[in-house]
């Protein structure tokens, strides 16, 4: 259980270290938008959110590992998002906009880890 915990970890930071303006930012490229084409990338934040909350709730779902197994994943996905976004800035430089995102992410892994523990507690009630 742990093992396949700390792979879904791994991904999740491969997820935000790939995505372009964190790489870009972290490789000391002041202003990303300048050194691409206009129209040829975008750099919104909402789809890397998407991205690990589909990686959040598939292995909440699909994975029959017990919530404190996932609970190192559900860290991540939190930090790995929240971490970046302040230290290195939003694409859209809107403040206002990284607070939602980290509300609606941290509100995303909080329904997912009480569901699964929900479903985990009901499961041994049933057994």
């Amino acid at each position: 259980e742990m093992l396949v915990s700390c792979g879904l970890c791994l991904v999740t930071l491969i997820l935000v270290l790939q995505y372009p303006w964190y790489l870009a930012k972290l490789v000391g490229v002041a202003d990303p938008m300048e050194h691409i084409t206009p129209g040829t990338c975008f750099f919104v934040d909402d789809n890397l959110m998407l991205t690990l909350d589909i990686l959040l709730t598939a292995s909440h779902i699909m994975l029959p590992l017990r919530w404190v197994a996932l609970l190192p994943l559900e860290l991540a996905c939190f930090f790995c998002y929240a971490l970046p976004a302040i230290t290195l800035g939003h694409s859209d430089n809107s403040l206002n906009m990284v607070a939602n995102n980290i509300i609606v992410l941290l509100l995303l892994t909080i329904f997912a880890a009480s569901g699964k523990r929900a479903l985990e507690r009901q499961e041994r009630l049933k057994f």
